[in-house]
């Protein structure tokens, strides 16, 4: 991990491969990675919030999103993982997709998006109760996923660029965006 404090540069080191990080502020950071390490900086020190040992091999964790405070969801493996301030809840995708990028606009609002190489890619949402499959592009592997609002939200993969306006996914583009993020203002 590095960190700029508007002056240099500073590393802490992990003992696992990180994949994501997002912040909320200076004192609300999350990363994850292999192995389902989860940890939170609050501003201070580092804090592991790992998933609990699940059944089978670990879980690790490709995404984080957090809308602050003391919840965070993540994804990992054909899961998406909610963290309420004191443990994990999993809730299991009704797809078979590795799970890899997660936004949302609020607690009943998450995106998730994955693959399922060589079937095609998937977009979920959690609307507060359940995960629902949304169609996507013929043959897209998402990798990351990013919103401004609950009516514009855009997922990005393998040749394409998916916008939810609020009722409906379009998708246009033609470039390899697989492994890379989206962000936007």
């Amino acid at each position: 991990l590095l960190h700029w404090d508007g002056t240099r540069w500073s590393q802490d080191r992990s003992s696992v491969q990180l994949w994501d990080v997002w912040g909320n502020a200076a004192d609300d950071i999350w990363a994850v990675g292999n192995a389902g390490t989860a940890i939170h900086w609050n501003g201070v020190a580092w804090s592991p919030r790992n998933l609990p040992p699940l059944a089978g091999p670990a879980i690790d964790l490709r995404g984080v999103w957090s809308a602050g405070g003391n919840e965070a969801w993540a994804t990992g493996g054909d899961s998406l993982f909610h963290w309420d301030g004191t443990k994990w809840a999993r809730h299991q995708s009704p797809t078979a997709d590795l799970l890899r990028g997660v936004w949302g606009s609020g607690p009943n609002d998450i995106w998730a998006v994955g693959t399922d190489i060589p079937i095609g890619g998937v977009i979920l949402h959690w609307d507060g109760m359940s995960l629902s499959t949304a169609p996507t592009a013929l043959g897209a592997l998402y990798s990351s996923v990013w919103g401004s609002g609950p009516s514009d939200v855009w997922a990005v993969g393998t040749g394409t660029i998916s916008h939810w306006n609020g009722v409906t996914w379009t998708t246009n583009f033609d470039q390899n965006l697989y492994n890379l993020g989206v962000w936007g203002t």
